[in-house]
């Protein structure tokens, strides 16, 4: 009979890296996703895995698609909206935890290494806790004030006729800002993470895109709504600015310019935590009209 080793070597994350504090593979936020791998993740040989998820009591199996589902490496589900297990030959595996644990509860992670003839088994304490981290956005200026006007505003063609002067450049800032992040242990940085943002400007009052924003950069980099951002390790913040030509609309009426923030998630797969005080998707500039004054005309 062969002789079975078993070097359990649990390694807890996503990619290559360790977790400090919370959103660790053994005290994961609810919603990330990270992986568990016995004999550094190598299946030996011919022997087989038999991965599960004990409730608290250790006897009955917590429920697939309920408080867990395997996922591959990416935090995509195994199975997608019938999830599966993974398959008996793998090592290593992904798993995104639903549910968090009350009070002095936990799960614990179950494998069972099997070769022609006998089996070990392993368990590993895993607590669950309520997901803090969340992706919001603030105004960085007034949040009410009047369009910016050139003092003063140069006359470009006939005098008294204001259809084509520049009346100056009306631009706002936000920021969007990452709470409860994750730190790399091996770094010392806080984890990379991303959002979706989307920019409209509506007259006050209306529900119609006017689409009257020309120009949109984040961190710099020039974007358009409804693009995807991704921030880098180790940055907590991240800086959109919008601008428009103050005439655009010839300012005859009030402007909201509404940057909405979707679909906020770490490099751990945790979710955004929505419904928390400071959780703020929505936010809102409110441009002023300026009147649209002709040129100075005379006899």
């Amino acid at each position: 009979m062969k002789r079975l080793i078993i070097a359990l070597i649990m390694i807890l994350g996503t990619s290559s890296m360790m977790f400090a504090q919370t959103n660790t593979g053994t005290m994961p936020y609810e919603g990330s996703y990270h992986y568990y791998q016995v004999n550094g993740g190598t299946r030996v040989g011919t022997n087989t895995y038999d991965w599960k998820v004990f409730l608290d009591n250790k006897t009955a199996e917590a429920t697939l698609g309920t408080h867990f589902v395997f996922t591959d490496a990416s935090g995509a589900t195994l199975g997608g909206a019938t999830p599966t297990t993974p398959a008996n030959t793998e090592a290593k595996i992904y798993i995104k935890w639903l549910v968090a644990n009350t009070g002095a509860e936990s799960y614990y992670v179950s494998i069972g290494e099997s070769n022609d003839h006998c089996t070990t088994n392993r368990l590993l304490q895993v607590t669950v806790v309520a997901n803090t981290f969340d992706i919001y956005a603030e105004l960085t200026g007034t949040e009410d004030a009047c369009a910016t006007v050139d003092n003063p505003v140069e006359d470009k063609g006939t005098v008294g006729d204001n259809s084509d002067d520049n009346f100056g450049l009306t631009a706002r800032n936000y920021v969007v800002k990452a709470h409860n992040l994750a730190t790399n242990a091996v770094t010392a940085k806080t984890v990379a993470w991303n959002y979706t943002f989307t920019l409209v400007d509506k007259k006050t009052g209306t529900t119609t895109d006017e689409g009257i924003v020309l120009n949109i950069t984040v961190d710099g980099v020039a974007k358009t709504s409804g693009s995807k951002i991704d921030i880098a390790e180790g940055t907590a913040e991240s800086n959109i600015s919008v601008s428009y030509t103050t005439n655009s609309n010839r300012q005859d009426e009030d402007l909201d310019l509404i940057l909405t923030i979707t679909s906020g998630a770490d490099a751990l797969g945790t979710e955004d935590a929505d419904g928390k005080a400071d959780s703020k998707n929505e936010v809102k500039y409110l441009v002023r009209a300026v009147p649209a004054t002709t040129g100075i005309t005379t006899d």
